[in-house]
């Protein structure tokens, strides 16, 4: 069985800290999507957004009991989000300048920012944690 210790350094090193990582890529690519609403920007979206669903399924395990129901909420959006940017793909066949614009087909699909400042919080959390147990030793 995994101790805390285990845990809290497999968690972070694993999944909060890349994780992190992810957010701040995804929201670079969002901004730059946002001066210019082209198929290239649409798509280095995508694949940082890819990285975020791979990491919240990939390592489910390392996510706490508190914050199940912020991973289920980032994760439908995400699925939202492919779903559309998938179709939209199809519709346009784009090139890297084409103009690929997103609409918000659904209620409640926009990005939950208080999911992504929860696990903002614990990565956080656990950094302070091996601080003080540094401290300590």
């Amino acid at each position: 069985m995994e101790s805390d210790k285990d845990w809290m350094y497999k968690s972070y090193h694993e999944l909060f800290s890349p994780l992190v990582m992810q957010f701040d890529r995804s929201a670079n690519c969002y901004a730059r999507y946002l001066k210019n609403k082209s198929y290239l920007n649409a798509k280095t979206l995508k694949q940082a957004n890819s990285e975020i669903l791979r990491l919240l399924m990939d390592k489910s395990s390392l996510i706490p009991e508190k914050l199940n129901s912020d991973a289920l909420l980032l994760i439908d959006h995400l699925d939202v989000w492919f779903a559309q940017f998938e179709q939209l793909e199809k519709e346009l066949n784009p090139h890297a300048s084409s103009e690929f614009v997103f609409y918000r087909t659904a209620e409640g699909t926009e990005f939950p920012k208080q999911s992504e400042l929860h696990f903002r919080a614990m990565k956080q959390q656990l950094k302070q944690a091996f601080s003080a147990e540094n401290n300590s030793n």
